[in-house]
């Protein structure tokens, strides 16, 4: 991990690094990432690292990514990323139709009713230069409790964080 004291305050991948480590530590102790946990820089360099609890209703969901977007614009953050725990499915089916039809059906269940679902880590991010997304899957023994977390997996700038409640937090006129 970058050591932010020597070399200041770490860049995108650099604090997306540093949330998974620390996703990784609260896992080791509680056994969950819950509450989700932000990591922002303003424009004077000062660290931001906050716990931040995303509740299920989707009403509440919207509220935390106003009062989290509310947050980053006042203290004129201008990297930040966000760590939670998700439910995570592969599709990697080859006939369009049948990839479709997963689709669909997460869309309306949604993927935490998936029998083949899995956990992840995901850190995601955005700054001057654009947006990271990098998903971890969670290692458990075979009684349930954490082991670590997988190998890394970059998403890159195109795949799937350009849209969503918590894409694309800071204002446009911050970043040019």
């Amino acid at each position: 991990m970058t050591d932010t004291r020597k070399e200041g305050p770490p860049d995108l991948a650099a604090l997306a690094e540093m949330g998974l480590e620390m996703a990784a530590e609260t896992m080791r102790r509680r056994g969950q990432l819950h509450p989700s946990q932000v990591y922002a820089v303003d424009g004077d360099q000062n660290l931001y690292v906050i716990d931040f609890k995303i509740e299920q209703s989707q009403v509440m969901k919207d509220i935390s990514a106003l009062a989290l977007r509310k947050f980053l614009q006042e203290r004129k953050v201008d990297r930040y990323v966000l760590v939670t725990e998700v439910w995570w499915k592969e599709v990697s089916v080859k006939a369009e139709q049948d990839r479709q039809a997963i689709v669909d059906r997460i869309m309306e269940r949604g993927v935490s009713e998936e029998p083949d679902r899995m956990e992840a880590i995901v850190a995601v991010g955005q700054d001057r230069q654009g947006t990271i997304e990098i998903i971890c899957p969670i290692l458990r023994t075979e009684d349930g409790k954490f082991n670590g977390l997988g190998p890394a997996v970059d998403m890159g700038p195109d795949e799937g964080f350009s849209e969503g409640r918590f894409a694309n937090m800071l204002p446009r006129n911050a970043l040019q």
